[in-house]
């Protein structure tokens, strides 16, 4: 029973489902759509990416990227951003804020088999204080209300999941990482 006689029943190239795997003999076909394929070496479960931004380049100025780039390149830079996921046998993926709600069109596209990739978690546009950190990537609000009204309109373009920026950070400039920058009432407005 050496690792050549095993065979994986499901997989296409990296991250289709597994249905079966075991000796060669063992594994029964799973509906007509299968695929057998011999495995030599290590066989991984899909990996899991918690923390994406889909349309920021991989530059070294991905905010002066996506600043500079229209609607079109951002899609465009975001379909070869989850080809490149697939690739590299990542199955899931959590996109965390993207201009104009780009990545819950294409988790919408990968659910309904139009767009290639992997499964997606979106937040939608970010939600930030004016000239806050990351407001480049989604919607500033000032406010328990204004935010209020920001998160339930990104849970009604269909996010998944919303982030809201309590704190400055790293990409934006003239904003203190770490400072904070929302309130304690912005943050504790529920849905």
């Amino acid at each position: 029973d050496g690792i050549r006689d095993y065979k994986v029943t499901g997989v296409q190239t990296c991250a289709l489902p597994i249905f079966a795997v075991g000796p060669t003999g063992d594994v029964a076909p799973h509906g007509t759509a299968h695929r057998t394929i011999d495995v030599v070496g290590t066989l991984l479960p899909g990996l899991i990416d918690c923390h994406t931004h889909v349309c920021l380049s991989g530059g070294a100025n991905p905010v002066a990227d996506l600043k500079t780039d229209g609607a079109t390149r951002r899609t465009v830079r975001a379909l070869q951003a989850l080809a490149a996921h697939r690739r590299a046998g990542v199955t899931t993926i959590r996109d965390m804020g993207a201009p104009g709600g780009v990545d819950i069109e294409l988790a919408r596209g990968v659910r309904e088999g139009w767009v290639e990739g992997p499964r997606m978690l979106a937040a939608g546009e970010v939600v930030c204080i004016t000239g806050g950190h990351a407001c480049f990537l989604g919607v500033e609000a000032d406010g328990a209300d204004a935010v209020r009204t920001a998160v339930r309109t990104q849970l009604k373009r269909g996010a998944d999941l919303v982030k809201v920026i309590a704190t400055g950070g790293v990409i934006t400039a003239g904003v203190e990482p770490g400072a904070a920058q929302m309130t304690l009432d912005e943050l504790q407005i529920g849905r």
